[in-house]
């Protein structure tokens, strides 16, 4: 070690000599510290159903939650599996999800 130290300039003199365990200080560890509070999750919204009733289009669905006759098609995406294939057969009774 000491050639290892004289070819680094450091001489046997400048070293601090290595503690034993018993003597070394325990290193100060700080608290950790208090978690950042996450904002409250939002409740999922309520999901609300309709009753088909004679004379109904899922345009005037549409119209009657959304304000707009356009978004039918999210009606149907959300009940194409009691609906069918044509969303344009729907019958009085069927109860649809409004999502």
């Amino acid at each position: 070690m000491d050639a290892i130290a004289a070819r680094g300039g450091l001489h046997k003199s400048t070293w601090e000599p290595v503690k034993p365990r018993s003597a070394a200080k325990h290193p100060s560890i700080p608290p950790k510290p208090a978690p950042i509070p996450l904002p409250p999750i939002p409740p999922p919204p309520a999901v609300k159903t309709y009753s088909v009733l004679p004379g109904d289009s899922l345009s005037k669905i549409a119209q009657k939650f959304y304000g707009n006759p356009s978004l039918w098609s999210k009606i149907y995406q959300a009940n194409k599996a009691l609906i069918g294939p044509n969303p344009n057969l729907i019958n009085p009774g069927q109860k649809l999800t409004i999502p």
